[in-house]
């Protein structure tokens, strides 16, 4: 063997060696998808990750997810020796290896491992509200009992949501040796997956103008922290330290395109490596099954706009472009249909049933909707607010670090002006097309969010809580697609398209150091950054040896909006922390009255609940007054009711509540 294949070899034992097995086993796998399939080694890694995720999925759906952990990762170690045997006896083994190991799959491993570096020192935990209602406590939890939340139960909301990310980052923490769950080896899990995204944005320089590839990933990662910016929240603040599905979404919706745009063979090939993106994001979260559907659309379009020959499987033409549009829309429905039919087995529950304000379900809801939309004079008062604020904020509302929608608008469209007029002539229509289409996907995203605000949202509808974040998935997909389309104009030496792939790269490293705030940059991070939940991870070690695991507990913190009941949730996981709820005083009665009312519907509670134990995080006059008597202290030592961990004791007609075990570190 020469330099190359040592090189390959020694990097995938150092990977598995230093806890980086997820990562291995995809480049393992990515290695012979290129070696035997031919499938281009920047776009490799991204089909690998979303193949073995989907395998990983398949068998957590049957509750196998450890079985499907060691199957997917055995399987990506046979490929990989069945594509080392059969070029080492062609004797181009050192040949493969060194056109695997472009500049876009080095940039892969050395992200990989300077991630790896940085989470080990700055040591990162779940800081973020949705991290503990059930991104981070849902991966947590499938660690813990080897499956997906819907065969147990667990104190998260939102069980309709897929699990394609809590399954992704089992994989990862199971093949990285972790004893116990890694809050830094999911971080990494999820930014594996958008660096692979980063990786195959290059895919135009694999060969020829290799320097170029360096550009793209420069723009992949900075791009990320380009939407991570927006001044709005803390909630996406720490773009590659982050556990909410937003970015991951992005990159596996850009990456169902690119991986079909970007291979040489759209038929079979091209089909069968967005099919696997497809159902991955369709996975993801409900969102992804309307994203997925654009994907389809897009590529469908790009597929009859291709002047060169096309091939799927053993059919030609205009009906291969159809199987493969067909492919694609059943790998969605299929994936989106299984997942329904699941929760349906499992919990009960119906997938289409959105809820909210108007009680909904989600094909009622798109013909309400559509109604109102096209009908004035059906249109309620709230689609009218709503339809309005929606308006403005396309042109107002911040969502990326250039300004609004309208500005990252303009953006795309000057990246896809300049691709359209450097494209070859033959090419051009593919570039009209794939600016066309995504432009006609963004605005049924954008309706189908005004949906959603009108009919499954209150009164946050008005003031469009989240739209940020639920904006910058398509604008963040979008822009990468129109750089992609770019780089294949630059990949023929066009000074022009390279000079605006410069541009367009310089551009966003100028935002980003203009505008990013200093916490959102990764190597801000320390122990302040976290410090409201190293609060109460202290409390909740404090009190371990008075927890058993089967205690049903109702958590109070006095003054708190709701955000400690949540991180609660996830530092006590392996218990059920019953809803957040206190009974509401009455104006008209007094203190002793109040007390007693209260204290009845309080025992009503805990017992729907069969609530066994309290932690009280932090009292208030209001705990002391209406239930103080009920707690054993004496109010004469602590003021206000203690905070500690306490037994209910039910008694005929009321209840006691006893504390075992309080103290400073609980006040």
């Amino acid at each position: 063997m020469k330099k190359s294949a040592v090189l390959l070899f020694a990097v995938l034992a150092a990977m598995r060696f230093f806890g980086l097995g997820g990562a291995a086993c995809v480049l393992a796998a990515a290695f012979a998808l290129y070696a035997l399939a031919d499938i281009k080694p920047s776009t490799a890694p991204f089909v690998a990750l979303t193949v073995l995720l989907n395998i990983n999925i398949l068998f957590s759906l049957f509750n196998m997810l450890k079985v499907g952990v060691y199957a997917s990762a055995g399987l990506s170690a046979a490929l990989f020796a069945a594509a080392v045997v059969k070029n080492a006896k062609d004797g181009r083994l050192d040949k493969k290896a060194e056109g695997f190991l472009t500049p876009s799959v080095l940039f892969l491993i050395g992200a990989s491992a300077l991630l790896r570096r940085f989470f080990a020192v700055s040591q990162p935990v779940f800081s973020q509200w949705d991290e503990f209602s059930f991104w981070g406590i849902a991966a947590k939890l499938t660690f813990n009992h080897n499956a997906i939340y819907t065969y147990y139960k667990s104190s998260m909301l939102g069980v309709s949501i897929p699990p394609a990310l809590p399954v992704l980052v089992y994989m990862f923490e199971k093949l990285g040796f972790c004893a116990v769950f890694s809050e830094r080896q999911a971080f990494f899990a999820y930014d594996f997956l958008i660096l692979c995204g980063v990786t195959a944005m290059s895919r135009a320089f694999d060969a020829g103008e290799r320097h170029l590839s360096r550009l793209v990933s420069v723009f992949g990662v900075a791009v990320v922290f380009f939407f991570a910016n927006t001044g709005y929240s803390d909630y996406v603040s720490r773009a590659f330290m982050s556990a909410y599905s937003d970015f991951p979404m992005a990159f596996l919706f850009a990456g169902a395109l690119r991986v079909y745009i970007l291979q040489k063979d759209k038929g079979t090939a091209g089909t069968l490596c967005a099919a696997s993106a497809i159902v991955a994001l369709t996975f993801t979260k409900d969102m992804g099954f309307a994203l997925s559907c654009i994907a389809a659309f897009i590529l469908f379009f790009d597929s009859v706009f291709d002047k060169n020959e096309y091939r799927l499987f053993k059919i030609k033409g205009v009906w291969a472009k159809i199987l493969s549009a067909a492919v694609m829309l059943c790998a969605s429905l299929g994936t989106f249909m299984g997942w329904s039919a699941h929760l349906a087995k499992t919990l009960s529950a119906n997938r289409t049933d959105f809820g909210g304000e108007a009680g909904m379900s989600m094909f009622g809801m798109l013909i309400s909707g559509v109604k109102e939309l096209l009908i004035p004079s059906a249109r309620s008062e709230k689609f009218t607010a709503v339809t309005a604020n929606m308006i403005s904020a396309f042109f107002d509302r911040r969502v990326c670090a250039v300004g609004s929608g309208l500005a990252v608008c303009v953006f795309i469209a000057a990246i896809f002006a300049v691709a359209f007029l450097t494209a070859k002539k033959q090419n051009r229509r593919g570039v009209a097309s794939a600016f066309v289409t995504s432009a006609v996907g963004f605005v049924g995203y954008y309706v189908f969010h005004l949906f959603l605000y009108v009919y499954v949202f209150r009164d946050e509808a008005y003031t469009l809580a989240s739209y940020e974040r639920y904006m910058s998935i398509y604008y963040l997909a979008w822009l990468c697609l129109a750089f992609v389309v770019l780089t294949l104009s630059a990949k023929e030496g066009k000074v022009l398209p390279q000079t605006a792939c410069l541009f367009a790269t310089a551009f966003v490293l100028f935002l980003f150091a203009r505008y990013v705030k200093e916490g959102n940059m990764l190597f801000s991070a320390d122990k302040n950054t976290f410090s409201a939940r190293y609060n109460i991870t202290q409390k909740t070690d404090y009190l371990k040896d008075a927890i058993e695991k089967d205690d049903v507990i109702w958590v109070y913190s006095g003054g708190d909006s709701g955000g400690k009941w949540f991180i609660y949730c996830y530092e006590l996981s392996d218990n059920y922390i019953v809803p957040d709820f206190f009974a509401a005083a009455d104006g008209g009665l007094t203190d002793e009255e109040n007390a007693e009312k209260i204290q009845a519907e309080m025992l009503e509670y805990f017992k729907k609940y069969n609530v066994t134990n309290v932690l009280v995080d932090f009292g208030s006059a209001e705990l002391q007054t209406y239930m103080g008597d009920l707690f054993d202290a004496d109010p004469g030592e602590w003021g206000l009711v203690s905070a500690g961990y306490y037994k209910v004791n039910y008694t005929d007609g009321g209840m006691t509540v006893n504390l075992l075990k309080g103290g400073t570190v609980i006040d």
